[in-house]
Formats: structure tokens, sequence, C-alpha cells
């Protein structure tokens, strides 16, 4: 049946208006639910914690929390519907990425990670700031030092939404040397070591990269010269021809920071220089005299005897924890100074093992 004249003319326009609108209501409905809205909240309060903490002096640093949560990231072909990461079963907060299947997908999926590890990098500062502290070992040779991580990201694959990709050809190391960060006119490695002129390394299953920042006893960086980057075989190379072997990927960064020789014992003399002018400054008499009279009844061997032992002590403890560092900081070296410590990032299989690797304690929000 058809309706003719004005009135009909104006029930069609109307009817292709309505669907226009439907239509163009579902697209935006759908962009919206695309957009990790809680994933930039959480980045933004982990970020103003890391800065909060970052301002602090060494002796402070403890007493500020990170408030960072890992984000849970499930990478899915499917077009509609949430993702179905069987490592994230009966969890929440689960951020849903929707890349292609086939050679599309292999784009795709690489894209997501080096985005994921490059929002990372920006969260901590990228490596800039000393977010931990053992006050002691870092400025008095006592103790020992070890390295802290936050757990930025856990990545996983709905490997039931796959049915045309082949991910050993997925190799993440070689799409972060040859493509550019969004908006920016450098690749991924670039922009992360902060050399423009970069060159793409040799590939591998496991590498490092750049230059290290350096954080000194003082918790301030020495040395900015750029990220250290390492992508272990979960992230830079998938070697597993069968999707049900994919394993979930952790992206990570620690932080570990050793005293030097130098600062430790400029901090002994500024620290007896000061003890000494407030002690004639402000000791009472009777105080003085008792210190007096038990400094006489000492022998000069037994005090030098003392020093030596106070000293050696604190040079077998620098060296022991300047070895803990550059173990953990491994081939990211820049001559002596890496002893010192390094910034660092990296992905891992995820796993408790895996994590402990390069962790002594992990303050993020699982």
């Amino acid at each position: 049946m058809f309706i003719k004249g004005k009135r009909g003319d104006i029930s069609v326009s109307m009817l292709v208006t309505v669907i226009i609108l439907i239509v163009g209501f579902a697209i935006l409905l759908f962009a919206y639910y695309q957009i990790n809205w809680s994933g930039s909240i959480d980045n933004q309060v982990c970020h103003q914690s890391i800065i909060e903490r970052g301002t602090l002096p060494s002796e402070s640093k403890e007493f500020v929390p990170l408030t960072c949560p890992t984000a849970k990231i499930c990478l899915t072909a499917n077009l509609i519907g949430k993702g179905n990461c069987e490592e994230f079963k009966n969890e929440k907060g689960i951020v849903t990425i929707r890349v292609g299947d086939g050679d599309g997908g292999i784009e795709d999926i690489q894209r997501a990670y080096a985005q994921e590890i490059v929002s990372c990098w920006e969260m901590v500062g990228q490596g800039k700031i000393s977010l931990y502290s053992n006050f002691l070992a870092e400025n008095y040779g006592l103790g020992t030092v070890s390295p802290s991580c936050i757990i930025c990201s856990r990545v996983a694959i709905d490997k039931n939404s796959f049915n045309d990709i082949n991910f050993s050809k997925i190799n993440l190391n070689s799409y972060m040397n040859t493509h550019l960060v969004p908006g920016k006119d450098k690749t991924y490695f670039q922009y992360m070591t902060g050399d423009p002129n970069a060159a793409p390394v040799k590939l591998a299953d496991s590498i490092s990269l750049g230059k290290i920042s350096l954080v000194n006893a003082a918790g301030k960086t020495e040395s900015i010269d750029g990220a250290n980057v390492e992508l272990d075989s979960s992230g830079s190379s998938f070697s597993q021809d069968s999707k049900n072997n994919i394993p979930e990927t952790a992206i990570l960064f620690s932080q570990i920071s050793a005293p030097d020789y130098g600062s430790v014992f400029r901090n002994d003399l500024t620290s007896l220089v000061g003890g000494y002018a407030g002690y004639r400054a402000f000791a009472p008499g009777v105080v003085k005299s008792i210190i007096t009279k038990a400094s006489t009844a000492v022998a000069w061997w037994a005090k030098a005897a003392i020093v030596l032992a106070v000293g050696g002590y604190q040079a077998y403890s620098i060296s022991s924890n300047r070895a803990t560092a550059l173990s953990y900081c491994g081939d990211m070296s820049v001559g002596s100074k890496s002893y010192s410590g390094c910034s660092t990032i990296r992905t891992v299989d995820y796993s408790a093992e895996n994590v402990l690797k390069y962790c002594e304690y992990v303050e993020s929000i699982s």
C-alpha cells in the first residue's frame, strides 16, 4: 500500500531521518565502548602518584603509596561483545581491544602491544623519576638494594576468536624499529630511547636497547640518555605455531638504584662534620664531659679499628649492591656507571616465576 501526497512524502522523510539517527547513535555508542575510559583515568592517577613520590627526598618516598592498577587487556577478533580471554576468567575491569584476523590482525596486535609499552613508559615518567628508596643503603652503604616493579599491563589473546592468523609471524621487535608512534615522527624505539638517529637493532627473541637512565644515591638522575627496552620472546616474536600455546604477556617496569663509593663517603664526612658542629654548639656540658671521659678511656688503636671496620663494611656493602644492580640491568650498561642502577621496561611471559626474576617487590594493584 502506497501513501500519496504531502503527508506520504513527510512520513517517508521522517522515517529516513529516524533511521539515520538510530544508525548514527549506534555508531557513536559502539565507538564510546571502544574507548578505554577507565584505563585513561587509571594512568592519570598512577602518573600523578609517581610525580608526587618523585618530588620527595629519598627518606620520605616510602610514605607515599603508588596508586597504579594493572591494566588487563584482552585482544579479540570478535566484532561485537567482550573478548573472552581465559586468563581473565572471573576477573573484573577487563579492557577489550578489537583486532583483525589474518595478516591484518598481525599489524593490529603488534600495534596494540607497542602502544601499551609506550603508555607504560610515559606513565612512569620515562624512567627519569626515582621512585624507590632504601635510604641507609643508598646514602651510607648500610644494607642491601633490590629492584622494585610496577606491572603496567597484562595482555592476553582471545584465542578462540582467531581463525586465519599465523601468530609466529608477529615480531614486535621489528615493528617497534620500523613503525612511527602515532602523532610523532619517531619510531617506537627512537621515541623511547630519546635517540632520533637510533639505528634498528639486530632482531632477536630477546633484546636490550638504548642507554640507561641512571638514578644516583641521592635519588637524582645523573644521566638521561634514554630508555631500557627488553622484549622477551613473548613480546618480540611469537615462536608458537599453535594459537593455543600463546602466553599471557606482562608489561613490566622495574627500577633499581645502588650507591657509589664517592657519594657514600661524602655523606659520611658531611654527617661527621655536621654532627660534631651540632655537638659543640648544642650538647649540654654534662654530656660533653661524659663523652670526653669515655673517648679518653678508649685507646687510639681501638678508635682506628672501629673506623676501619665501619669503612670496610660500607665498602663491601657498596660493592655488593653495585653487583646486584649490574645483575638486574644486564647488558644495558653504559661503562662503569651502569653499576648505579637503571630504569627498565620489559615484556615477560606472565607468571610469578618470571616476574620474580626482575622484581623483589611489586608495587601495583592487580
